[in-house]
């Protein structure tokens, strides 16, 4: 779900830089509504990281001046900008690729649904056949829902 054409994956800027952060920045306020008629303006809120560049990443997010820049009176504008948010899960499918995401409250991205609306786990007892007694099981269904790619874009970071 991330492409040029859908204009929410990064052409040029692929690293961890400044540059990089706002290339993302104008794909997302360049996202139109789905009838293509109108840009959302939506900015990003959170960039979703692997674990293993997070150090790089909120060096970015943190530092007064830009890391990237060779003069230290050059200020970072990302400085506080953006919540990060780490997984070792996205480190495991690619340990580089990153994602600005877009405040939930301002564009839906991503639905949690759940089976008749239970949220909750189900439990029931069944009798144990190894021993006396009985087994307590329990099982919840839910899944997720891709609502539109607007609020998303991608950072293949492989300059």
């Amino acid at each position: 779900h991330f492409s040029e054409k859908l204009g929410n994956l990064v052409k040029t800027n692929k690293n961890v830089s400044t540059k990089a952060f706002s290339e993302m920045e104008r794909l997302m306020l360049e996202q139109k509504s789905f009838d293509g008629k109108g840009f959302i303006g939506v900015e990003p809120r959170f960039v979703v990281v692997p674990t293993s560049i997070s150090g790089e990443v909120a060096q970015l997010l943190t530092s007064t001046s830009d890391p990237t820049s060779t003069n230290s009176g050059v200020a970072n504008i990302w400085n506080g900008r953006l919540t990060m948010i780490q997984s070792p899960y996205l480190t495991n499918t690619d340990e580089k690729a990153y994602y600005f995401v877009a405040d939930p409250s301002e564009i839906p991205g991503i639905e949690y649904t759940t089976l008749n609306g239970n949220d909750t786990p189900i439990s029931r007892t069944v009798p144990d056949t190894e021993d006396l007694g009985l087994a307590i099981q329990s099982y919840m269904d839910f899944g997720f829902n891709l609502l539109g790619v607007q609020g998303f874009v991608k950072n293949e970071n492989n300059a």
